[in-house]
């Protein structure tokens, strides 16, 4: 079992790391080019990021059941690093969603859920698959670029921060701010 306390961060940064039970409260970091962890199950209100810093290397979200993380009342997700990448498929919600660093992160097939804030610093988030998001706080977009997609529905339900980066709205579906712009 390993517990990731508030404040701390963890670094995994080898492969085939093998756990019953993963709780993060703190920071729990993936690093780049690991693959074949198993986390168990996962728990927690922290933070899971992931980071790619290849051309060459996918980004690997490592087994386990995050049902109880990946929940609105659960943790956030963080994906980073300098290149372009997918971001992991099947996830449809999860309490915040961060994306930093450079390079593109490609929004998967799926409709996402985003119960608190989606933070933007730097990477440029594309749907190109044009599913839809609903985000019930705030979309931040400090820089970078969010390509919302075309013929689908985005909506935030509180309010659209663009300080430093560009929201790309594209035609077509739906796209509704409850709050300010």
């Amino acid at each position: 079992v390993l517990v990731v306390e508030e404040n701390d961060v963890v670094f995994i940064d080898v492969s085939n790391v093998s756990l019953y039970k993963t709780e993060v409260y703190g920071t729990l970091v993936v690093e780049s080019g690991t693959i074949g962890n198993r986390l168990g199950t996962v728990t927690g209100t922290g933070t899971l990021r992931l980071e790619v810093n290849s051309p060459d290397v996918s980004v690997v979200l490592p087994a386990g059941f995050y049902n109880e993380f990946f929940a609105c009342t659960g943790g956030g997700l963080e994906l980073g690093g300098n290149t372009d990448y997918e971001v992991p498929g099947g996830i449809t919600s999860l309490r915040r969603l961060v994306l930093d660093g450079t390079g593109s992160r490609i929004m998967p097939n799926n409709d996402l859920l985003v119960c608190e804030d989606f933070t933007m610093s730097g990477a440029t988030f594309t749907n190109s698959n044009n599913r839809n998001i609903t985000i019930q706080r705030d979309l931040i977009v400090s820089s970078g670029t969010f390509n919302s997609g075309i013929n689908n529905f985005i909506e935030v339900e509180r309010d659209v921060l663009v300080n430093g980066g560009t929201f790309q709205g594209q035609t077509g579906g739906t796209k509704t701010v409850y709050g300010d712009i």
